[in-house]
This record gives structure tokens, C-alpha cells and sequence, in this order.
């Protein structure tokens, strides 16, 4: 166990101690003030370069606690100086730590947002394996829209549906889920069937005829 005795440290580890806690202080403050400066700019600091930089800071309490110039006092002070500028430099840490390990960017590192994620990304997998074995072939879709010459070209080409499961502002973890799983199994077939460029084709023509006004018919 460790202990905070305030007595119990000598003094050349009580000025280590301190010069830990301004790093640990030092430290936050740099987060904080990158993160209010690009605020300020209209957008924030992401990438895996940002999430390790922000994820180091973590090391300062564990230093902190088991320097042996330790007390509660020297302990708490830099912790508590430090958690302004870390809430600066939080609000966009969970989501860009979830793009850094691996998750598509909207879903946190948050344990419920994993959780909702690669369930709904199963249950995505098996609908679409269910919708391939009765003939169905369907794309899905969130977030912003494509033109409505997408799913008209789709549905004439090669007989796909689209589905649109989520508007801009009903994205969660477990609509990007279900669609990843969904997409996955679906567009494979699509592009065994039709070629591996299928669908970007479609897109393409569907952008064409949408900024010169041909509506498929």
C-alpha cells in the first residue's frame, strides 16, 4: 500500500517531488492551451499523434504517488491544478481515441459505445446474410445523404436497394455498427456479382447527373 506520510520524505525528494508536479502541471497546460487556441480556429486537435500525447499524461499520477517524495498534499496540488486544462483537451479526447485505435470516427472509447458498436456490428452480419438467402441485395446508408440518383441508379443497375437507417442527427454507435456489419457482407456480394467498382460507378454517374439535372428515370 502506499503511503501519503508527510513526514516521511526527505528533502531532496520533496524537491524532485515538486519538480514532478510543475511537469505533471506544465504538461496539462499544454493540452489545455492547444486544444482552447484550435477551438478557437473552429475545429480540434485530433490523430493518433494528439490521443498519445494526451493518453501520456496518465503517467503523472502513477509518478506522482509512488515517488518516494510523496505526501497527500504534493500529491493532490499538480492533480488538481491540472484538471481545467485536462476538461479542455477532453471534450474531443474519447472520440479521437477511438479513430486512433481502429473505431470509425463518432464512436468513443466510451465501454457502452464499444459495446453498442460490434453488437449491432454482428447483428448487422447476420440480417444481411439473412436478406442475401431470400434474394435481397441492399446497401445501407447514415448520416448525409446521397442524391436521390444514387438509389435510383442502384436499384436499375443491379436491382440494390438502399436503405437509409439514421438522418445526420440520429448517428449513434450502433447505427455505424449495424451498417459496418451490414455493408460488409452486403457490398462483397455486390461486388462479386457486379465487379469490385459497382458501387463507386454508380456514385460517380449518380454525382454526374445530379449536378447537370438528369433524373434517372
Amino acid at each position: 500500500m502506499v503511503s501519503l506520510d508527510l513526514m516521511s520524505a526527505p528533502v531532496p525528494a520533496i524537491r524532485t517531488h515538486r519538480v514532478l508536479g510543475g511537469a505533471a502541471i506544465l504538461h496539462a497546460a499544454i493540452i489545455g492551451g492547444i486544444d482552447l487556441g484550435m477551438g478557437l480556429h473552429g475545429w480540434f486537435p485530433c490523430g493518433r499523434l494528439w490521443v498519445a500525447f494526451v493518453t501520456l499524461w496518465l503517467i503523472w499520477p502513477v509518478t506522482l504517488l509512488v515517488h518516494r517524495g510523496r505526501s497527500l498534499w504534493r500529491v493532490a496540488t499538480p492533480l488538481l491544478i491540472s484538471l481545467p486544462f485536462l476538461w479542455l483537451g477532453w471534450r474531443e479526447y474519447p472520440v479521437c481515441a477511438g479513430e486512433a485505435v481502429g473505431l470509425p470516427l463518432g464512436v468513443s472509447i466510451f465501454p457502452r459505445d464499444i459495446w453498442d458498436y460490434f453488437t449491432s456490428r454482428r447483428a448487422g452480419r447476420a440480417q444481411a446474410e439473412q436478406d442475401l438467402g431470400v434474394g435481397k441485395l441492399v446497401v445501407e446508408e447514415y448520416g448525409m445523404p446521397k442524391p436521390q440518383e444514387y438509389e435510383i441508379l442502384l436499384r436499375q443497375r443491379y436491382q440494390v436497394q438502399l436503405s437509409r437507417i439514421a438522418g445526420d442527427t440520429d448517428v449513434t454507435a450502433k447505427v455505424m455498427g449495424h451498417a459496418k456489419g451490414y455493408n460488409e457482407v452486403s457490398k462483397a456480394e455486390i461486388s462479386r456479382r457486379f465487379g469490385q467498382h459497382a458501387l463507386d460507378e454508380v456514385e460517380d454517374q449518380a454525382w454526374k447527373d445530379y449536378w447537370h439535372g438528369n433524373v434517372p428515370k
